[in-house]
């Protein structure tokens, strides 16, 4: 209850389902009207208690949807029946409530004309006790009635607030009462609706006996010493335990291990514990002091490893007191100023003329924090103070401009009836087309990534921008399975509401400041979905210095000149030049040893005068301004500045263990404002690059990553040849495709900047080898053809792909059936077998053969009816109407019918979430991914997932031993209508056998003998954060992941259901965190969502990728995006580290292989199938036979069944063998040699991977042998 409503979606696969605020300000009445045709209008006086019975007043009872009043869902919030009320005598109106994500809309069908309407409110949960945490518009017929209406600000904790606004209600006859969140979910107490006139005004109650909730109260004694989040135990002596009464805003304490080491600091415990604003809020520390000048010292820890990258977390902090507050970092980033876990200690002079003192921390990415305060007078003081930063002017505000076809009638009147009064009138807002009222949703807006800032190169006071929406897509399909479509795609200035563009991807011109920007898709139903994202162009002048580090072994000093040898192999931005011991200092390639630092800066001289810089200093150190010697040895010399900028260079070398670096000016340390340096002139450094090795041919896809790629003018060459093409991920990372080259080592070199001597530079050297004549890696794709090949093969939204004995490829559809298509070897579909409808509404979205059942066509389907009751009515209980069918050819009169129902009554979402993942063990069991049905661990604010909370084998892989003696797989229930307490009654033979999954799609039984498994990541707004098993809180999303599975293993995902016997799965865990005994941490994660697919390379095409696994992402129906293939390469070992890259920018929601070694991969809402061919030179011909795959690529220990070998030069009549022993009976041999089929031969020992040989009896030559570990996988059984 009450978790917070969350900010405009970020791009990470989301569904995007909240409405713009303006865009559709005039709608609400006409989607109102569309969902309330069927009931009767009712009379004034109109009362409704909401969420409650009735109420003394005449309030009828809230009936929930028996009403028919409500547009949105609503949450029903109990306070308790004996909860009393400040500011009324009727306490129990207030004593229930309704709340909702997002929007809390209600249409109230009455006769046009004048009305009163009357709004109760009471702020009844804990969380919502401060200032700023539950805040929302209010709107009525579309027409903005009152906008921030804080309840606890106005009156209070458990007091009554009501306010009356007057309303005129047109032809269409329908009041429509409308509360956008702005941050937490609005709620709402009961309803009036009044003829004007009618009835009394209502009464200003007294202030409740506490007075102002955000009074200052009596003034503290300094000095003041608090450990935010922690207690006084372990902090240094004068420091107090947390003062949360001291806090406004939501905040939750966030902490790491108790013995965590903390560096730059011997007060370890004073870091550990830290408090933080959820959902990129804001808090503000308020202090009660008598007037005067204060220091204030924050101290802060970067302990969370979600945030140990520069740029992961930032925030703004402002001081002042309860009058105004001054910005004084406007972007502090902590682990940029002195790396992960490491003290960092700021102090402002504060001048409190009105009490209290406040200190404000405001979210800009992730969340602020803050670790301790102090609050300092006089002698108080401790150390180097800085001086605050100055607070930037203000940008020039933009004026709206509105573009519409028509404007709302309906106006609006506002008084407040708490403390004071309040008027507010409603301006009415553009009409566009209404969109469904709905629940449900199709469209879904996705804008893709976007750059922390954008640099304004040229100084011209704008910059071009490119930003991409090719993510976005719709859940529609006919109910043939064919995928509906966008119709619609603009992008808006959120600011200005002026329309950017009409297509998906937007190229235009904004400003220096930020900019927020809109995109709107609507699709075939006529469903709006919209995402956001803020545009931020900056200047190059940057805050802060930049230092580089040098290895061991580098001259001192540096040559003034950071583009001549030697080369930095590290760089970052360095805060203050404030480096008080060893582990302040960036950690990187550089840190074994001996080291030097160069850091380039402009200081702003303030004015013209002498200015006297020194050096609290262990080790060397020289500095230089304007190109001349300051000081070295001596550390502190004297200079001449004019007013304004001047280049500094700080040298520093590191000698011994310890090191310690305080530049000052005039004895006080640098202010942080007072510095800056130029991204434009920034030298790149390479701190990595992968592969490090590739064929003379050229064409190998390279990633580099480093630091420093800020320009849009970048180069790489290997050598002095310039890659064959780059493409600029971030400032950390970009892919180059090596040229072709001369066998050896090589250097590559990034350069950044149009001209390196006035901009940018060149880095540091790294390592690539040529090695042979190996083909580059690279594919071709195009789509499966028909059977004419003139044109693609209509596949209606094809899901899942799998290889069949026969030799057929068999695709599972959104349409309830399974499609068997034989393929020609050049692509083309020969020939199509539909099986038997799978139920009504049913969808499959996994197939699967058990390699043990040899040539028998025996296909595994996963089956359940998806959204069962937001789209087709059934009850929420239907849950478990998840199964594994079994398909057989020739029954039920079809070429390939239902043989047998093998379990039934497994979980399925209320959304798109179901079995999947089936795939059969070495032993011949089962394995199935049972879907998660919350979006974090709770049903609390999933109502968008379908409201439903996990079930006793939710959330989990499943394993069944389904060809057992006797097996059960009927699973059953003791009651499906209250599934976070439903208990498994029966089908035990169908068992849990890792947990903590929230939504897999694909898996893979690698020939390593582990199992790895694709698991899609939550979504920002479709279902709170679980905080253990009884709390909950909004909490953006992440990216998806891979997983190795475990039996016994928890991946982070909880089910409060199983969390009654197994204590970890009440506590979810993000994929950065590190693992323990409770949790198993991802084998890889992304920063984006929608991976699915997951395949074993087995193919001998590429020898450097055998053995790798691809992953694919989902490709929407749009034709901009085309998706992604990933490869992890497994370099440490099956259990050990990965290191993933792009492969290709193609792909598909599953992966099946080919013997060819092309890949397919349906498309569905695309409705096509996508090959991926190998592009490699073809072997001569007549030369050594090629094998390059065999399908199927696993089977019974036993042997006797058909495999399909493909490959180059076998001949009209070759022979072939595994592991040495003879594959007979081959036949089926393609007129070009590339193909043929025989049956595989008895193991000699079950379990064991094997080689394919093939001697082409024409030549009597026989294939060298395949690379990586061997070609074929026998089965235990």
């Amino acid at each position: 209850m009450g978790a917070p409503a969350p900010p405009p979606p970020s791009p990470h696969r989301r569904c995007a389902g909240v409405r713009s605020l303006v865009a559709l300000a005039a709608l609400a009445a006409a989607a109102a009207a569309a969902a309330v045709t069927a009931v009767a209008a009712v009379d004034a006086p109109f009362r409704l208690n909401v969420g409650g019975g009735e109420a003394a007043g005449g309030f009828i009872a809230d009936a929930g949807a028996a009403n028919g009043l409500y547009v949105t869902g609503t949450s029903l919030g109990v306070a308790g029946a004996t909860a009393a009320i400040a500011r009324t005598e009727q306490d129990a109106l207030y004593q229930s409530y309704r709340y909702y994500w997002g929007r809390l809309e209600f249409a109230i069908p009455v006769t046009p004309g004048d009305y009163e309407v009357r709004l109760h409110f009471a702020e009844r949960w804990p969380g919502a006790f401060m200032r700023g945490v539950r805040v929302f518009h209010v709107f009525l017929n579309g027409a903005q009635a009152e906008l921030d209406v804080d309840i606890y600000g106005l009156v209070g904790a458990n007091a009554a607030l009501v306010r009356s606004y007057t309303t005129t209600v047109g032809s269409g006859g329908v009041l429509a009462i409308d509360l956008r969140a702005v941050r937490q979910n609005p709620s709402i107490a009961a309803i009036e609706v009044l003829t004007p006139g009618t009835e009394p005004p209502v009464a200003t109650l007294p202030p409740v006996a506490t007075g102002d909730p955000d009074a200052p109260g009596e003034s503290l004694d300094v000095p003041l010493r608090v450990n935010v989040g922690g207690s006084a135990a372990g902090a240094p002596a004068g420091f107090v335990a947390d003062a949360p009464d001291r806090l406004q805003g939501w905040t939750q304490v966030g902490s790491s291990a108790p013995t965590a080491a903390v560096g730059g600091t011997e007060a370890d415990a004073l870091y550990r514990a830290y408090r933080f604003a959820p959902g990129r809020g804001a808090f503000s520390v308020r202090v009660p002091l008598d007037a005067g000048t204060y220091t204030v010292r924050l101290h802060w820890a970067e302990m969370w490893n979600g945030a140990f990258s520069v740029g992961a977390r930032r925030f703004a902090v402002a001081v002042g007191d309860g009058a105004s507050v001054e910005t004084v970092e406007a972007d502090l980033d902590v682990f940029a100023a002195v790396g992960a876990s490491t003290a960092l200690v700021r102090a402002y002079t504060v001048t409190v003329a009105t009490s209290p003192l406040v200190i404000q921390l405001t979210s800009q990415i992730q969340n602020a924090m803050l670790s301790a305060y102090e609050v300092l007078a006089g002698d108080d003081v401790v150390g180097p103070t800085p001086s605050p930063t100055p607070t930037p002017s203000p940008s020039p505000t933009a004026t709206a401009t509105v573009i519409a076809s028509a404007t709302a009638t309906a106006t609006a009147t506002a008084t407040a009836t708490a403390v004071g009064t309040a008027t507010a009138s409603a301006t009415p807002t553009p009409s566009l087309p209404p969109l469904p009222p709905s629940t449900d949703h199709f469209a879904h807006a996705v804008i893709g990534r976007v750059e922390d800032v954008y640099v304004d190169n040229d100084g011209n006071g704008e910059e071009v921008v490119t930003i991409g929406g090719f993510g976005s897509h719709t859940h529609f399909f006919e109910s043939d399975g064919s995928p509906g479509s966008l119709v619609r795609t603009e992008w808006y200035n959120n600011d200005t509401e002026v329309l950017l563009g009409s297509t998906l991807q937007l190229s235009t011109t904004f400003s220096l400041g930020t900019s927020n920007v809109r995109l709107e898709v609507e699709d075939t139903t006529g469903d709006v979905s919209a995402d956001f994202a803020t545009v931020s162009v900056v200047g190059s002048l940057r805050p802060e210095a930049y230092c580089y580090y040098y290895a061991s072994g580098a001259t001192f000093p540096l040559p003034l000149d950071p583009n001549e040898a030697p080369k930095a192999v590290f760089a970052a931005q360095a805060g203050f030049l404030a480096f008080p011991n060893v582990g302040s200092f960036p950690q990187g390639p550089h840190s074994d040893g001996d080291w030097v630092q160069r850091c380039v800066f402009f200081y702003n001289a303030p004015s013209t005068a002498n200015y006297t810089f020194s050096a609290d200093v262990t080790g060397r150190v020289e500095l230089h301004m304007d190109a001349e010697r300051v000081f070295g040895e001596d550390a502190s010399g004297r200079v001449e500045l004019s007013e304004g900028l001047h280049e500094g260079q700080l040298f520093f070398g590191k000698t011994g263990d310890a090191a310690r670096l305080l530049l000052a000016v005039n004895g006080t340390t640098i202010a942080p404002g007072a510095i800056r340096h130029d991204q434009n002139t920034v030298v790149p450094v390479i701190t990595g690059l992968f592969p490090d090795m590739g064929g003379t041919g050229g064409g190998t896809s390279v990633t580099i990553n480093g630091v420093g790629f800020f320009t849009s003018a970048v180069q790489v060459r290997f050598g002095d040849t310039p890659a064959a093409s780059i493409v600029r991920r971030s400032s950390t990372q970009l892919v180059a495709v090596s040229p072709p080259g001369l066998s050896g080592p090589v250097s590559v070199t990034v350069e950044t900047g149009g001209d390196v001597a006035v901009e940018g530079g060149s880095s540091n050297p790294w390592t690539f080898t040529y090695e042979g004549n190996a083909a580059p890696i690279k594919f071709n794709w195009f789509l499966l053809k028909g059977a004419t090949g003139d044109d693609k093969f209509f596949l209606p939204s094809g899901i899942a792909i799998v290889f069949g004995p026969d030799g057929r490829y068999y695709v599972s559809l959104y349409g309830s059936q399974v499609m068997a298509l034989t393929v020609s070897a050049d692509h083309r579909v020969t020939d199509v077998c539909r099986s038997e409808g799978l139920g009504a509404n049913v969808v499959s979205a996994s197939l699967a053969f058990n390699p043990a059942d040899g040539d028998a066509i025996k296909l595994y389907v996963s089956a359940a009816v998806l959204y069962f009751h937001d789209r087709l009515g059934r009850p929420l209980s239907a849950w478990d109407n998840g199964r594994i069918l079994l398909l057989e050819p020739n029954v039920n009169g079809q070429c390939l019918g239902i043989s047998q129902t093998v379990i039934s009554g497994l979980p399925t979402s209320n959304h798109d979430h179901s079995v999947s993942g089936l795939g059969f063990d070495q032993d011949g069991r089962l394995r199935l991914l049972s879907p998660g049905l919350t979006n974090m661990g709770t049903s609390d604010g999933g109502a968008r997932l379908g409201g439903l909370d996990e079930t006793p084998l939710s959330a989990a892989m499943l394993i069944a031993d389904i060809n057992k003696p006797g097996f059960d797989g009927v699973i059953t229930y003791n009651a499906t209508t209250d599934e976070r307490y439903a208990v498994q009654t029966g089908g035990f033979d169908v068992e849990v056998y890792a947990t903590g999954i929230r939504s897999a799609f694909g898996s893979t039984l690698h020939s390593n003998g582990e199992w790895y498994v694709t698991d899609n990541g939550p979504n920002g707004g479709f279902g709170f954060l679980a905080l253990g098993c009884d709390d909950s809180r909004y909490s953006p999303g992440h990216g998806d992941k891979v997983l190795r599975m475990v039996r016994g293993a928890y991946y982070g995902h909880p089910n409060r259901n199983r969390a009654r016997e197994d204590s970890r799965q009440c506590f979810y865990y993000w994929p950065a965190q590190a693992g323990s005994a409770a949790y198993m941490p991802p084998l890889a994660s992304f920063a984006e969502g929608s991976y699915d697919g997951i395949k074993e390379v087995l193919s001998n095409v590429f020898p450097a990728m055998k053995h790798d696994l691809l992953v694919s992402r989902f490709s929407t129906g749009n034709r901009g995006n085309n998706g992604l293939i990933k490869r992890l390469q497994l370099t440490g070992g099956p259990t050990g580290s990965v290191v993933v890259t792009d492969l290709i920018a193609a792909s598909g929601l599953d992966i099946e292989t080919t013997p060819s070694g092309a890949y397919y991969m349906p498309r569905p809402q695309k409705g096509e199938l996508l090959v991926l061919e190998p592009d490699y030179p073809t072997p001569p011909a007549g030369g050594v036979p090629v094998p390059i795959a065999v399908k199927p690529h696993r089977g019974p220990a036993g042997g006797n069944h058909t495999v399909t070998v493909g490959g180059h030069n076998f001949g009209g009549a070759p022979t072939a063998t595994l592991g040495g022993r003879p594959c007979t009976n081959v036949r089926d041999v393609a007129a070009d040699g590339t193909r043929f089929r025989c049956t595989v031969p008895a193991a000699a020992s079950p379990g064991a991977m094997v080689r394919i040989a093939v001697t082409n009896t024409e030549t009597g030559v026989t294939s060298a042998t395949t690379p990586g570990n061997g070609d074929y996988l026998y089965m235990n059984v």
